[in-house]
């Protein structure tokens, strides 16, 4: 049984350690994506998400296998609505289901908080993530590219009833 909680100072290090292996995973596969999430993200981005109590991680015997950040605003991509957005989401390259561990804990803070609506944005070119997020039941509302990212991407919603 995986235990899920908000994230330490302490985790930091795995966490960080975590998303440059499933980059690295990435390149291993030749997909498309976070080939430079690090350095638009820095490990201060991710020390400020713990402060702000945002980051939350998925232990296996208190081995970090999994990470998401959850705001409630994400003007960067969406408009100024209130809904649970979903950023920083990694898993341990290995380790199965914890993707949906994590999903599965989304639609439950958004259930407790009366929020309508999960979002996330993620890379339109990586179609099998795309697939993945379309079998959990988000659907596609919008495609484009922003300055400071240059890759296209997709904005994906689900709700939550």
């Amino acid at each position: 049984m995986y235990l899920f909680r908000l994230a330490k100072y302490e985790d930091l290090d795995d966490v960080i350690l975590m998303v440059r292996e499933r980059i690295e995973w990435f390149r291993s596969k030749d997909i498309l994506q976070w080939r430079e999430y690090l350095i638009h993200h820095p490990v201060e981005e991710w020390a400020k998400a713990i402060t702000n109590k945002q980051l939350y991680v998925v232990l296996d015997d208190d081995k970090v296998i999994g990470c998401i950040q959850f705001q409630y605003y994400d003007p960067e991509y969406w408009d100024d609505t209130y809904q649970l957005y979903i950023k920083k989401l990694c898993t341990k390259v290995g380790y199965k289901k914890v993707g949906k561990v994590l999903i599965d804990e989304a639609i439950k803070l958004a259930k407790e908080k009366n929020i309508s609506k999960i979002r996330l944005d993620c890379r339109s070119t990586n179609m099998a993530l795309n697939k993945i997020y379309e079998d959990y039941g988000f659907r596609l509302v919008r495609s484009g590219t922003l300055s400071r990212y240059p890759y296209p991407f997709n904005l994906r919603e689900m709700e939550i009833k």
